[in-house]
């Protein structure tokens, strides 16, 4: 709000063109000017939007260390642009504009690094509340404060959220309910600011401030200051575990050993610069909250006594019957309503998941209508296990569907069941904060690299996640791609659906392992150690995916493909990307490593044309009449479907031989994967018919045996008549 001393101002008018003035130094200390000083730097919508930005610019910059909004001018800031929003009567947009402030005082919060306020003349409304909000002010001793939106009718209650977490209560409501102004002097002693020097020291004072607090660790400040907003909204039971988790967790950071160590040497801290990532840094301060044990189990259970938990179990039972309606109708819009399962456990993966998907949404949406009107008791069980029983489907159905056939498929689904059920009784029962603290407790130190138990099983399950996801997302591809598509543009297609599943495997490494906050730069070393592993360890097997890719893009041989490798012939039924599967006709099946098909000779039978010409011989008497004999070959062979009818067969007189004519039947084919043997026995079965049918003769093999006859033997003496010696 703006204050209603002022006279009216002149539209806002930048000095320099720019609503904000920003500046950075070497040291990481950011700068933010406020830049409409004859406006009185009113916190138009361009203003937010540019404040927005600028401590977007700062939380996402590793190497900052504090933050200065000051202003131009006679004023610090004004408050709202009442002009802007008088212009504006609408519901609608008074409530994008007060979220939009709303955000911007979080993200002074959210900050990791300290913020202070430099305060010089008047700061009221919606301008006190930015004071408030940073964590420390310094003021000129002429600067007012106030929130006097009370003086047009208008209570200034987003101001007093920030004024009543730095002052007393009674104190800020007397602020709030009469629009007094306070002065500088007595807005530090009630704590608003912290200190108040002359206009002309103000700039030193701020930067003395300023230079006390950059002598501290960075990584000690931003837990402190995320500890300390933390514990002021929580019992003082939880704010005493919640500050010594983060002590714990500051006193094990190497600052901190290297502060203690420099007070036990007597000599001054040596801290390196700042190396914690913002993405570390939150995990930290994760591992510190506030652990919720089982300390109210009879409250809650007593809830279930009450009368309420039947309007929250009609709840559940509409969002069940708004689900299975859904799933229903989707499954029957796309055809799936002849099969036999069931909505509930549906075969496919949209189908399978889609129910508890759609229940779990619906589950949310009621729970956020009825904890408006009243305690919450059976959504506290039922939203966990809907979410566990998400989790299980889409992991299972996605298994399913990627790996049909592997042998370890079921061992992951049950191991994926019993740690989401796991979970889910962890968190309905609010064990699950202490034991992700006692996980993160168990730590080792690797290098520089500080591992905990915690986020090891994080990486794991966030990289199994990821893994589902590039898997889903591959099959889906995959599915699509193949569909309806055969011969070289089958091949084509397994070509681009191994690249893409490769791809997609490999982002999601990339993505899992910075998730967890691994250096990838230090990864990449790692990788260079491995590829030199696998250039020397598995040749061979690197060898054989990068010959499964050369064969798909290439082209030189497609699935389908009749092939002859090493005396083995066959139909080529899949490449993978290691190897390639052969099936002969006998229906044995033959798994050549891709390698082999790039290195040695492979005989293509199916050449660039799947048709397939056969001939046939045939002989008949010399007396049989050729041309009926030619077309009657022909009409019997192109009876049968499978022999083509452009080319036709064709017939004709081929050789005079020494039983008969012969004739030579020759015909296309245009599926030899079906076998060739039987249709040539189709063919001479009609053709034998045929010529039978016409008294066409088939002559039998006639041989001429020429005899010899064999020269006189002069007969032997008979035994009785030979000449005996005398004695």
């Amino acid at each position: 709000m703006r204050s209603m001393t002022d006279s009216t101002p002149t539209p806002t008018d930048p000095i320099d063109g720019s609503l904000l003035l920003q500046a950075r130094d070497a040291r990481g200390v950011y700068t933010l000017t406020l830049n409409t000083p004859r406006s009185f730097n009113v916190l138009s919508e361009a203003m937010l939007t540019a404040l927005q930005a600028a401590l977007d610019t700062v939380a996402a910059d590793p190497q900052a260390r504090l933050v200065v909004i000051a202003a131009s001018g006679r004023a610090f800031c004004a408050g709202h642009d009442l002009k802007q929003m008088r212009a504006t009567p609408e519901l609608g947009y008074y409530q994008r504009l007060f979220a939009q402030c709303s955000r911007l005082m979080l993200a002074i919060r959210k900050l990791e690094v300290p913020v202070i306020a430099r305060v010089q003349g008047l700061a009221t409304a919606a301008g006190c509340q930015l004071v408030a909000q940073c964590d420390l002010a310094v003021a000129s001793d002429n600067a007012s404060f106030g929130v006097n939106g009370i003086d047009v009718g208008l209570f200034c209650a987003t101001p007093g959220v920030a004024l009543s977490r730095n002052i007393l209560p009674k104190q800020a409501m007397e602020m709030l309910l009469t629009g007094d102004f306070i002065s500088a002097a007595e807005a530090r002693a009630r704590g608003l600011v912290n200190r108040v020097v002359a206009p002309d020291a103000l700039d030193a004072e701020v930067a003395a401030l300023a230079d006390r607090i950059l002598a501290k660790p960075r990584e000690a400040l931003a837990m402190g200051k995320a500890l300390f907003y933390r514990q002021l909204e929580t019992g003082i039971d939880s704010a005493y575990q919640l500050a010594g988790q983060t002590m714990a967790c500051n006193m094990v950071h190497e600052v901190a050993q290297e502060g203690v160590q420099a007070f036990i040497d007597k000599r001054p801290p040596a801290w390196r610069a700042c190396r914690l990532s913002t993405t570390s840094l939150h995990r930290s301060m994760d591992s510190t909250a506030n652990p919720k044990p089982i300390d109210d189990l009879g409250l809650w259970l007593s809830g279930f006594a009450q009368p309420t938990v039947l309007v929250e179990l009609a709840a559940l039972v509409v969002c069940v019957v708004l689900a299975w309606f859904f799933s229903w109708a989707l499954r029957r819009a796309l055809g799936m309503q002849d099969e036999k399962t069931s909505v509930l456990f549906g075969r496919r993966l949209i189908d399978g998941a889609l129910f508890p998907l759609v229940l779990l949404t619906l589950g949310y949406i009621a729970r956020a209508l009825v904890t408006k009107f009243l305690p919450l008791a059976a959504f506290k069980v039922a939203i966990p296990v809907l979410v566990s029983l998400v989790v299980i489907r889409v992991g299972v159905k996605v298994l399913q569907v990627a790996f049909a056939t592997a042998p370890w498929v079921r061992v992951l689904e049950r191991t994926i069941s019993w740690v989401a059920w796991l979970a889910m009784v962890l968190w309905v029962s609010g064990l699950l904060p202490v034991v992700l603290a006692e996980l993160d407790g168990i730590n080792w130190k690797i290098g520089a690299t500080t591992l905990s138990l915690r986020t090891l099983l994080e990486g794991i399950i966030t990289a199994g996640v990821v893994l589902i996801l590039s898997l889903w997302v591959s099959s889906a591809i995959e599915t699509r791609l193949l569909r309806k598509a055969v011969g070289g543009d089958l091949s084509l297609r397994k070509a681009v659906s191994n690249a893409t599943r490769a791809l997609l495997m490999f982002l999601g490494l990339i993505v899992a392992l910075s998730m967890v906050g691994i250096d990838l730069t230090a990864l990449s070393v790692l990788g260079g150690a491995i590829g030199v592993g696998i250039g020397f360890g598995l040749q061979k097997l690197a060898s054989n995916y990068v010959s499964g890719f050369v064969i798909l893009a290439e082209r030189s041989m497609r699935i389908g493909d009749n092939v002859r490798v090493d005396n083995f012939e066959g139909r080529i039924t899949d490449i993978n990307a290691r190897y390639t599967v052969i099936r002969s006709t006998t229906g044995r099946e033959s798994i050549v490593p891709n390698e082999l098909l790039i290195i040695n000779r492979v005989e293509n039978l199916s050449l660039a044309d799947n048709r397939l010409w056969q001939s046939t011989v045939v002989s008949v008497a010399y007396d049989s009449d050729v041309e009926l004999v030619m077309r009657l070959l022909t009409e019997a062979v192109a009876e049968h479907e499978r022999v083509l009818k452009d080319p036709g067969p064709s017939a004709a007189l081929s050789s005079f031989g020494a039983d008969g004519l012969e004739f030579t039947l020759g015909y296309w084919i245009a599926d030899p994967e079906n076998g060739t043997l039987n249709i040539r026995s189709l063919v001479n079965r009609s053709i034998l018919a045929a010529l039978r049918a016409n008294g066409i003769e088939i002559p039998y093999p006639q041989r001429v045996l020429h005899m010899v006859s064999a020269p006189a033997l002069t007969p032997e003496p008979p035994a009785d008549s030979a000449v005996h010696e005398p004695r």
